[in-house]
């Protein structure tokens, strides 16, 4: 399964990777949030429920890894 059809069947990723127009970016925005959940041991739709303190943390420490 490649990317974006990964991250497409979350429902908080359907709007973004429909709504962008180039197959490359949908490429490079979905294979970064897959790698960001699987860092985290996480999907996008658990994502969209974390505080964004939480998120903060969680973005630093995946960029820093």
């Amino acid at each position: 399964m490649n990317a974006v059809t990964f991250v497409s069947q979350y429902e908080s990723c359907k709007l973004l990777i429909d709504g962008l127009k180039s197959k490359s970016t949908k490429t490079v925005y979905a294979v970064h949030v897959s790698l960001f959940c699987k860092f985290h041991h996480t999907n996008p739709d658990e994502l969209v429920k974390i505080k964004p303190d939480k998120l903060k943390d969680m973005t630093i420490n995946y960029i820093l890894e």
